[in-house]
């Protein structure tokens, strides 16, 4: 029986929505959460893509977050001297002999080319950040790991179900995470995939700490990484002076003097 054209067009906004919130969803999800088989999701997903509204991927699709993104050289112009100090006191968290888990980010970037140049001896370090891996290739008397994932071009990122199983074969002493604000809340990032990836890592790390320069004070997204009773650590190039008054005691280490 012929679906009306009404009816089809709704489910394709709502595969459109659902891609917007979640980024990426799988065929069999996609039947699933619509009631479909796989025939009609490949051609609701085929007419979406053709309109612009989503990228086909190898068994699922991608929704617009990835475009919508600021490009990575964007994002590493912003705050440059700022990373630069967060940057420093991240390393100087890393101890030799050490497994480190290194995020995706600008800051993360700053992070990776000041161990570049400042090797931690016998350190592991464990990335799915592309442009933090082609930072670190090479560097002496380090072991370092590219995580396997969907690219995601604009973010730099290794991401999605893939890079998730890979985790599985890893545990931290430290992990070194990037994200987009923090206030009164706790800790944001810009999408649940990266903070369900996040999670993952957190939950492998036994010491953790989030890399957010000043300039993300006070900036909230979409959605929360971790309240401050359940949040890492964060490593910030704000002086002890103007760190704000909510944040609470333990999780920031020793900032520079105002």
């Amino acid at each position: 029986m012929k679906v009306a054209r009404a009816i089809v067009d709704a489910r394709r906004d709502r595969i459109a929505a659902s891609l917007a919130r979640r980024r990426y969803l799988g065929i069999a999800e996609l039947c699933a959460q619509f009631g479909i088989s796989g025939a009609t999701a490949r051609r609701d997903m085929n007419a979406l893509e053709e309109a612009g509204r989503i990228t086909r991927t190898r068994g699922g699709a991608l929704g617009d977050y990835n475009s919508s993104f600021a490009s990575f050289s964007e994002r590493e112009r912003r705050a440059h001297d700022a990373k630069l100090r967060v940057a420093e006191l991240a390393v100087a968290l890393l101890r030799p002999g050490a497994i480190c888990y290194l995020d995706a980010g600008s800051t993360l970037l700053a992070v990776a080319r000041r161990l570049a140049a400042n090797p931690v001896e016998n350190l592991t370090i464990v990335t799915n950040s592309l442009p933090a891996a082609g930072a670190l290739g090479g560097a002496a008397g380090m072991r370092l790991y590219l995580l396997g994932g969907e690219v995601l071009d604009r973010q730099g990122a290794l991401l999605g179900p893939k890079a998730r199983a890979a985790l599985r074969d890893w545990r931290f002493d430290t992990a070194l995470l990037g994200a987009e604000g923090f206030d009164k809340t706790g800790v944001w990032n810009s999408h649940p995939d990266i903070v369900q990836f996040q999670r993952d890592i957190l939950a492998r790390a036994r010491l953790a700490r989030v890399c957010l320069d000043g300039g993300k004070l006070g900036h909230r997204t979409a959605h929360l990484l971790a309240a401050w009773r359940d949040a890492p650590g964060v490593i910030t190039d704000l002086p002890r002076g103007k760190l704000p008054a909510f944040l609470p005691a333990g999780k920031f280490p020793p900032a520079p003097a105002s």
